[in-house]
């Protein structure tokens, strides 16, 4: 289940997100993103404690097979349509308060949006969506690699 800033519920957290997408919005171009995964999540744990954020946080880190990248070896499940065509061995992203916020997705596909949003619970909140008639917003979206 994709997402967007303005389906983050936390307000502070929606703010936050807002901000420092405009301030690195140089991460929306794959060439700049490619290889930055770990230095952008690092830098938007720092903008968070900077901004005294007080919710849980963590980096992320997925490893793929490096002989068959579509084969997911650690990690919890992603929306594959936006991983499917990577070359790396690894990738990482950022996990607040159950919000898995990925600010250089678009290395791996340059139809990802920018920042790319998922719940960590994107699988059932896509369920609960398609319930709510709102299934277009899942269109694409498939099942852990």
């Amino acid at each position: 289940m994709i997402l967007g800033i303005a389906d983050i519920t936390n307000d502070e957290l929606r703010r936050l997100v807002a901000r420092f997408t405009i301030k690195n919005h140089k991460y929306a171009d794959p060439k700049t993103a490619r290889g930055d995964c770990a230095a952008v999540s690092t830098q938007f744990l720092m903008f968070l404690q900077l901004e005294e954020y007080g919710g849980s946080r963590k980096v992320q880190n997925w490893k793929w097979d490096i002989y068959n990248f579509t084969s997911l070896t650690s990690g919890p499940p992603v929306p594959h349509e936006f991983f499917r065509d990577h070359h790396y061995g690894s990738h990482v992203a950022v996990l607040v308060d159950g919000w898995y916020i990925d600010f250089t997705a678009r290395q791996f596909s340059h139809d990802a949006p920018f920042p790319l949003i998922w719940k960590e619970d994107w699988q059932d909140h896509a369920h609960v969506l398609q319930q709510e008639g709102r299934a277009d917003r899942t269109a694409g979206v498939g099942p852990a690699l």
